[in-house]
């Protein structure tokens, strides 16, 4: 607000759109900040400045309370400071970064249209054909999902199309080509019994 950077609609969805694992945003401690010459004299110049609280070392190791997971956590194994989740969302705001979710229809529409594209299409082709085709899907989904959040800043839960859309239909069209070659095979074996037995015929 004081900025004059604050979003018009406060009640819209928003989504923290995280820069890098702890220590991305640029940070100083006390000390440095009391101690002379320890920082450039313009360091906090233009700057807006939120103070917080780092895990302090201990006898006993590291300790705050005021640490969080991050989806960096998954990779690092390291919790964040809460004052670098308040910087987060601060610059979310302030450079409009923040990530939204694609509108309930168009995911349904995505859901039914890959569910009926991978469904039908994996159905009528060989297994080996469809496996190829699963990683494409897989690589191209997964490139739109990177770019959408990366560039555009939405995502949609594309896992639902990667980890059970496709295999599904993937293990659908196994089946249905397992199923076809049984009837196929069941139905020379009837011819060759037809032929067999005319055969028997005539020779009598």
């Amino acid at each position: 607000e004081i900025l004059g950077l604050s979003p018009v609609d406060r009640t819209r969805r928003r989504w923290m759109n995280y820069y890098g694992p702890k220590g991305t945003i640029p940070h100083v401690s006390y000390a440095q900040v009391l101690a002379t010459n320890a920082l450039r004299p313009d360091f906090f110049t233009n700057k807006v400045v939120i103070i917080g609280v780092s895990p302090i070392l201990t006898f006993q190791g590291s300790s705050g309370a005021d640490q969080y997971a991050t989806p960096y956590t998954r990779w690092t194994g390291n919790l964040s400071p809460g004052v670098e989740l308040q910087a987060t969302a601060f610059l979310n705001l302030v450079g409009r970064e923040w990530l939204e979710e694609l509108s309930p229809l168009t995911e349904l529409w995505l859901l039914i249209f890959l569910g009926g594209a991978t469904g039908y299409g994996f159905a009528i082709v060989r297994p080996w054909v469809a496996a190829r085709w699963s990683f494409l899907g897989l690589s191209v989904i997964t490139a739109v999902a990177l770019y959408g959040v990366w560039e555009r800043h939405q995502w949609c839960p594309f896992l639902i199309f990667c980890g059970a859309q496709i295999p599904c239909a993937l293990g659908w069209s196994i089946l249905a080509n397992t199923k076809r070659l049984y009837r196929e095979k069941e139905l020379f074996q009837r011819r060759l019994t037809g032929v067999a037995r005319a055969t028997s015929v005539v020779a009598v």
